[in-house]
């Protein structure tokens, strides 16, 4: 299995010893990629992150992402045709953090407040 990066566009001094490609890694036209990322929230990272993959012919069916914050961008993601995993969701883990006594339950209230709130579509 071949492993490639997506890169951020490069901007300052830090990108001075990188080779400046958006990819980075061995990948090949016509390869099935999984993006991999921490979260997501609106959705538009990865829209971001998936062009240069398209661009280099790679096919992006996936993505997966180890928490869904619930404001939005897993349906903007579905909706762009991509099938959204996550490990966990905000919900879950804030419901955890009551159980275990390290947040008080009206934090847990207050947090799908913000959420419901905040969506973005």
């Amino acid at each position: 299995m071949n492993t490639a990066a997506v890169r951020p566009i490069p901007v300052g001094p830090r990108w001075l010893d990188r080779t400046k490609q958006a990819i980075e890694g061995i990948h090949n036209a016509g390869e099935k990629v999984l993006v991999i990322d921490d979260l997501v929230t609106s959705g538009l990272s990865f829209a971001e992150a998936v062009e240069p993959l398209k661009a280099a012919g790679l096919i992006v069916e996936d993505v997966l992402v180890i928490l869904d914050r619930e404001q939005g961008g897993a349906k903007v993601i579905e909706k762009a045709g991509y099938k959204l995993h996550s490990l966990g969701r905000l919900s879950e883990m804030v419901q955890v953090l009551v159980i275990a006594g390290k947040i008080e339950p009206e934090m847990k209230t207050r947090v799908a407040e913000f959420i419901a709130a905040n969506q973005f579509s």
